[in-house]
């Protein structure tokens, strides 16, 4: 069969563009919810649910994504990770950095992992004159 009728292309393209505008939103929620916690305790039930839910619903997210709109859904993600608010929530951060590294190993680590590491250097370095972290 050959391509569609114009009007399903077109409805197509809409359909694309509003993805690419939610999106953002959708990770916006998902970080927040991460950003919100507390803390994280392996033996805290609601703990370990929450870490394994927001994991589970960023693979799945990722996974579904065209390769166009998974780089832009990382660039959102990767703008926020690094800053203060997650450092907090580290394991947070970090398991959502998993999820996204295990359905796009080398665009997700070559974008995370550098973060990862400068913020956590400067905290290294903070703690070495005598800052907190």
């Amino acid at each position: 069969p050959g391509p569609g009728p114009p009007e399903h292309d077109e409805e197509a393209q809409r359909a694309t563009m509003c993805l690419a505008e939610w999106c953002p939103q959708f990770l916006d929620r998902v970080l927040l919810l991460a950003r919100q916690q507390e803390g994280y305790s392996a033996k805290n039930g609601i703990d370990r649910t929450v870490n394994g839910v927001l994991a589970r619903c960023v693979r799945a997210f990722f996974n579904a994504l065209s390769p166009e709109l998974a780089a832009v859904s990382l660039g959102h993600v990767a703008k926020h990770v690094g800053g203060a608010d997650y450092w907090k929530v580290a394991k947070y951060a970090g398991n959502l950095a998993y999820a996204i590294g295990v359905t796009n190993p080398t665009a997700g680590l070559e974008r995370l992992v550098p973060l990862f590491a400068a913020r956590l250097i400067e905290q290294v370095g903070a703690k070495g004159k005598g800052g907190g972290g």
